[in-house]
């Protein structure tokens, strides 16, 4: 839907037409695919339903969400997409200089068990610390600190030898991924 509402907004521009929202747009859109009044209003009710069900699960649905209720600005996704490769960079980096023996494959494995399942906190600190100047950095980490304990991810124990042997505190990577998008 992002790539035809970006094709859609330019031709708008064109014809010095204004940009319609993206909940707008989704009703445009069904309406051309479908033309009918009650397979469009099913549509747009499956999406929305899917949106409030998925959101708390995958940070871009949340934000699919907001930019749809209009809450932030469409182009935010692509501030998201940057800030989402930088962690990605930056842990990939980090596991190369924690495991120098280990292959490019093994790493990429290693990255992908992190992005799947759950972050140690030291190494989101870690992240944070690289990502952002000192005051951004400790507002997030404050954040992460009371999701963790409100949310009690801080009992969970990750039992992976390549990782963790200490047995530190961990909070589900998609958690990370919020706080920071």
């Amino acid at each position: 839907m992002y790539s035809q509402k970006k094709k859609y907004d330019e031709k708008c521009v064109e014809s010095r037409l204004p940009k319609e929202t993206m909940e707008q747009y989704m009703y445009s859109y069904l309406n051309k695919r479908y033309g009918l009044k009650s397979l469009v209003l099913e549509w747009a009710s499956a999406v929305i339903i899917g949106v409030k069900k998925y959101s708390h699960e995958d940070s871009e649905i949340e934000l699919f969400g907001k930019i749809l209720k209009n809450e932030c600005d469409e182009d935010f996704r692509f501030v998201y997409n940057e800030v989402k490769t930088a962690i990605l960079d930056i842990l990939e980096e980090k596991l190369k200089m924690k495991f120098k023996r280990k292959t490019d494959t093994e790493i990429k494995k290693l990255v992908n068990n992190i992005v799947t399942g759950d972050i140690e906190e030291s190494l989101w600190k870690e992240l944070l610390a690289r990502m952002y100047n000192e005051e951004h950095s400790v507002i997030l980490e404050k954040k992460l600190q009371e999701k963790m304990t409100k949310d009690n991810f801080s009992n969970r124990r990750r039992l992976s030898r390549d990782i963790n042997l200490n047995k530190q505190r961990v909070l589900p990577f998609n958690e990370f991924q919020k706080v920071n998008g």
